[in-house]
């Protein structure tokens, strides 16, 4: 039994490690031209402010879920689920960046065969804005923390359009 969990965490830090190295070479060719259009603002160059967001998030009926881990001091990854006929599907990897003075945020749905990048913006102590003004949709994703256990996404583009999901820290037992 030992053997096999330690074969399956080894599988699972392999397809990890596969994943972040996969979402690092498509960020590095994604045009550079639309990510240098929005400037990180000099407070937020690393991901000190933002670390709020690590750990397990979920909607209030418990569907949809967002889990964020620190994977070094400059990058934190994540993963967006959904619970589809009482099973977790993934719907999309995360990764938030510190690299070359700003911070980026790189989406890969699973709906869309590249990943998408945004800038961070703004942040603070329960503040996390990231935007790509060239997307389709969204251009703004914006992370808010309004309680010590509560997380508000807003997801929009630029003509105010958009929705807004709120998580919860489910409690342990």
């Amino acid at each position: 039994m030992l053997m096999r969990h330690t074969s399956t965490s080894r599988n699972k830090n392999c397809r990890s490690r596969r994943t972040l190295t996969f979402l690092y070479f498509a960020f590095l060719g994604t045009s550079s031209s639309v990510v240098a259009q929005v400037d990180t603002p000099s407070h937020c160059h690393n991901l000190t402010q933002i670390q709020w967001l690590l750990g397990q998030w979920q909607t209030e009926d418990g569907e949809m879920r967002e889990h964020w881990h620190r994977s070094s001091d400059s990058t934190f990854t994540g993963v967006g689920d959904l619970r589809k006929d009482g099973h977790w599907q993934n719907q999309e990897t995360l990764l938030i960046a510190a690299m070359d003075k700003a911070i980026y945020y790189i989406a890969k749905p699973k709906s869309n065969p590249k990943p998408v990048v945004f800038t961070l913006t703004a942040c603070s102590n329960s503040l996390a804005r990231f935007q790509n003004p060239e997307h389709d949709f969204p251009n703004n994703i914006e992370y808010r923390l309004v309680a010590p256990n509560k997380v508000t996404v807003d997801v929009s583009d630029n003509r105010g359009k958009g929705f807004t999901l709120e998580y919860i820290k489910p409690k342990l037992n």
